[in-house]
């Protein structure tokens, strides 16, 4: 169901396998499954937000505090918006 879809079904399934992979502390592979959709500019804001989320907790997984930071200030600047 995961790919370069922007269906609900195959992001709702990439955003799950990421989030069992950042639990298992498999962040590089959890990295690899966001990668098909690299420009999340191309997502609706909600969308956008949760992707955001998911990277900041798979940077952090990572011990990237700083790129961890980044994303979540991010997806906090989104939900801000009216």
């Amino acid at each position: 169901i995961t790919g370069h879809g922007h269906g609900w079904q195959s992001l709702t399934a990439t955003l799950g396998i990421v989030r069992v992979l950042t639990d298992q502390v498999e962040p590089d592979a959890a990295l690899a499954t966001l990668e098909p959709y690299g420009d999340l500019s191309k997502l609706p804001p909600s969308w956008r937000i949760r992707f955001l989320r998911a990277y900041g907790h798979v940077y952090a997984a990572q011990g990237r505090e700083p790129e961890s930071l980044a994303k979540f200030h991010e997806a906090l600047t989104l939900e801000a918006m009216p």
